[in-house]
């Protein structure tokens, strides 16, 4: 191994640890940020209010941020700079007792997580693509496999389900407002092992050029134009299945927990039922990696699939109501995991090979759609429970992402 291919290793280390330990620091705060505000005796309907501006500041900015990162080749700076603005509204969070100031730090921490989830997406693309290249400098062929992009779908995955289950165990401990010190702590070290990543934007476009040259010189059949170009390009399409996925499932996800505990489910369990999506998501990210690598699975079909059991999930929690059945509840947590899997990793693979450079931007697009569908989602069903049982609206989302597995199709 030589000194540049094992400095491109250690700058990938350090790129997964920074996202692991952000993850353990992001599933905490979604779980139990609601938990955090009502021990400080905020009422439900403010603190659905409060979570509402975590997704209006990712909708609005990560697509903006991400053309930046794009443009820029500055990832780093957009990793560190979310992760340093996160700490510091963790900080504040200690001292202050305000609804208002409260849905501030809510849509900024949105805003840093904008800033910082496009560029680090974007930037672990880059790295194992410049490894790629660096290695197989002889070929023109230079799409990012499945298999490669499994590591940061899996650290991710890991690090929610890791984080459950510690901050869980630090709140037990230390009470409910220890959950912020929790938060910091992971958030630091998150930004720690990010001082130490570098940028590889420019590496990989100077490989780039030199196939290109390589290949004029040789054949002079190559069009530097038609090189810069991603294969078929990113269509914007994609973006409306994954809207209409999480319309029809986030809202019943953000309380997954109260949908339970009306199921007459022993309180006991609920934690460790919740806690079952982002552990199986660790094996459902493994396996689709692998799987989609195949030359018979396509991206579109696996997000397809990953639609159509989404949708599966959603009868299960509904059945699961009617019954007051618990391994029909655990067997939905297993399908969402799935689900889950086989969209990220679909999505992942798809935007990653076919906007080489435009990769922040086009996730940020993704981020945008997921949290625009969240917002009206969250929106809608709080309007719709207050008529109607959760049997009867359950039934009429699964319908939404049934709608998406045909929609992907036309990609």
């Amino acid at each position: 191994m030589d000194l540049s291919d094992k400095s491109m290793l250690i700058n990938k280390l350090n790129l997964t640890l920074s996202i692991f330990f952000a993850s353990l620091a992001g599933y905490s705060f979604f779980a139990f940020f609601p938990v955090y505000l009502s021990n400080l005796t905020y009422p439900d309907g403010s603190i659905t209010f409060i979570m509402t501006f975590l997704g209006i500041g990712i909708a609005i900015f990560s697509s903006f941020f991400g053309r930046i990162s794009d443009g820029t080749g500055k990832r780093k700076v957009f990793l560190t700079v979310g992760l340093v603005g996160q700490v510091c509204i963790f900080i504040t969070l200690i001292v202050v007792n305000n609804l208002v100031i409260f849905c501030i730090l809510t849509f900024l921490r949105g805003v840093t997580l904008a800033a910082r989830m496009p560029a680090s997406n974007a930037l672990f693309a880059d790295i194992v693509e410049n490894r790629h290249n660096h290695i197989e400098l002889n070929t023109t062929e230079s799409e990012v496999s499945g298999r490669q992009l499994t590591l940061l779908n899996t650290i991710k995955s890991g690090g929610w389900a890791i984080g459950l289950i510690f901050s869980n165990i630090f709140m037990n401990l230390f009470g409910v407002g220890s959950l912020v010190v929790f938060l910091i702590i992971t958030t630091i070290l998150a930004l720690i092992f990010a001082l130490f990543v570098k940028d590889t934007v420019v590496d990989i476009e100077e490989i780039h050029n030199n196939l290109a040259k390589e290949e004029l010189i040789e054949e002079n059949l190559l069009d530097p134009k038609e090189n810069d170009q991603s294969p078929n390009g990113v269509n914007s399409l994609l973006f409306i299945p994954i809207f209409l996925r999480q319309f029809g499932v986030l809202p019943f996800l953000q309380i997954i927990a109260l949908i339970l505990f009306d199921a007459g489910i022993d309180p006991s369990l609920i934690g460790i039922i919740v806690a079952i999506n982002p552990l199986v998501q660790v094996l459902a990210m493994v396996l689709m990696g692998r799987l989609i690598d195949k030359a018979r699975i396509t991206e579109k079909l696996m997000m397809a699939v990953g639609f159509f059991i989404a949708a599966i999930t959603l009868i299960c929690y509904m059945t699961g109501l009617i019954f007051s059945s618990l391994p029909i509840f655990i067997i939905g947590q297993i399908f969402i995991a799935f689900s889950w899997g086989c969209i990220q990793t679909g999505s992942n693979k798809y935007i990653v090979n076919r906007a080489p450079r435009e990769r922040a931007k086009f996730t940020g697009y993704f981020f945008t759609s997921m949290q625009i569908a969240k917002i009206i989602g969250l929106l809608l069903f709080s309007y719709l429970i207050s008529y109607l049982s959760y049997q009867t609206i359950l039934p009429f989302a699964a319908i939404l992402p049934l709608i998406a597995a045909i929609i992907i199709f036309r990609l």
